[in-house]
C-alpha cells in the first residue's frame, strides 16, 4: 500500500521505517537491523529507501540528527560534545564534521552566529510601544518558536547536501 507525504508516494513499509528513524534517532540504527525487522534484504531495502525518500538511508538519519542538533544547540546549554552524544553520534569528531559539511559551519560557530542574530533581530527590530507606559517605547520578544535554517530531511529529488 502507498499513501503520499509531500507529493510522494511513500509504501507503509517505509513509513514504518521513518517512523522508527525519527523516535530512535538517537540510538545506533542500522540498515541491516530495520532490513531484518521489516523482513526484507538490506541492498533491496537501501534502493527502495532512496527511491521513495530522495536521499541514501544514512544520509537521512545524519540529515535528521544535525536538525535535531541545531534545535539543541539554540534551546540548551549543553556542550557540542553532550549534544553529539544525545542526537545519536559515537564521536563528536564525526558530528563535528557531518555538521559542518551539512551546515557550512561548526557546531560552535553555528550557536554562537544564530544566537547573536536571533538577539540582534529581536531586540532591534521589533520596537513596539509598551501597554502599560502609554507613549513610551519598550523592546518586546517576538513570539512564537525560532525558525532554524535546516534544509528538509529528503522527500526532495533535486536534495544536496
Amino acid at each position: 500500500m502507498m499513501t503520499t507525504v509531500n507529493g510522494f508516494l511513500i509504501s507503509t513499509k517505509i513509513q514504518r521505517i521513518l517512523t522508527h528513524i525519527h523516535i530512535h534517532y538517537s540510538h545506533t540504527i542500522r540498515l541491516s537491523e530495520l532490513a531484518l525487522v521489516f523482513n526484507n534484504h538490506p541492498a533491496h531495502l537501501s534502493r527502495k529507501f532512496k527511491k521513495e525518500i530522495g536521499v541514501p538511508f544514512l544520509q537521512y538519519v545524519s540529515n535528521l540528527r544535525i536538525e535535531k542538533a541545531t534545535q539543541l544547540l539554540l534551546s540548551t546549554e549543553k556542550s557540542v560534545k553532550e549534544i553529539s552524544y544525545d542526537v545519536g553520534f559515537t564521536r563528536p569528531e564525526i558530528f563535528s564534521k557531518a555538521f559542518k559539511r551539512h551546515m557550512g559551519c561548526c557546531p560552535t560557530d553555528y550557536r554562537a552566529s544564530t544566537l547573536s542574530a536571533s538577539l540582534t533581530q529581536n531586540h532591534l527590530a521589533f520596537p513596539q510601544i509598551g501597554p502599560n507606559a502609554p507613549g513610551v517605547q519598550t523592546i518586546a520578544e517576538p513570539n512564537g518558536t525560532a525558525v532554524l535554517p535546516v534544509e528538509h530531511l529528503g522527500m526532495s529529488r533535486n536534495n544536496r547536501i
